[in-house]
């Protein structure tokens, strides 16, 4: 029997993706938290997508507001066609932050294609670089662009740094690639699409 077992306690849940700061929670964020720690979340980590309106202030907030959350920040690649130098400086000013734990949700989305390729690419390289530096895992975002995420990753030694593939959607292959390359694979809902 494990020792957490023995003592009646439940494991450490975390849940590691949320977007709290997304605004259909501007009217309920407190309770939905709350309901989140009555169900036994020790736990978030918000994922703070930056918006050329309000950089990443809210995740920032929320995360300064409750001792059990922290936050990553990033520039979504839906986003990348509006990131600008000013959206780089202000991630990695940030990077120093006490509750910032990760970059991202970064990577290529090639489905939706809401920002040009090219333009994706670069911002994620750039959030690989930054992560670099701060020494941060990384929080990747990839649908229909698998080999020119790992690409990306190999070239700018995303694999010295490691994290989590968000929402995982590759096949076999890439799921062995990402973790030998010390990624943790992450599924959610998608893996029922067609």
């Amino acid at each position: 029997m494990e020792d957490d077992e023995k003592d009646g306690k439940c494991p450490l849940f975390i849940d590691t993706h949320a977007h709290l700061d997304d605004p259909r929670f501007n009217k309920d964020r407190e309770d939905v938290i709350k309901r989140a720690i009555k169900a036994g979340i020790e736990h978030i980590i918000t994922v703070g997508c930056w918006e050329p309106e309000k950089g990443l202030d809210t995740a920032i907030g929320i995360a300064e507001s409750y001792d059990n959350i922290y936050t990553a920040i990033g520039a979504h690649p839906h986003d990348a066609r509006v990131a600008s130098n000013d959206t780089f400086q202000q991630i990695e000013a940030l990077t120093e932050h006490k509750k910032v734990i990760a970059i991202g949700e970064t990577g290529l989305d090639f489905h939706y294609d809401k920002s040009p390729r090219g333009i994706q690419m670069d911002v994620f390289r750039r959030q690989i670089q930054i992560a670099r530096r701060s020494n941060l895992p990384l929080i990747i975002h990839t649908r229909e662009a698998e080999g020119d995420t790992l690409d990306i990753l190999k070239e700018e030694g995303g694999e010295e740094i490691g994290g989590v593939f968000h929402c995982f959607s590759g096949d076999h292959e890439m799921a062995r690639e990402c973790i030998n390359m010390g990624f943790f694979l992450s599924f959610t809902g998608i893996v029922t699409f067609n």
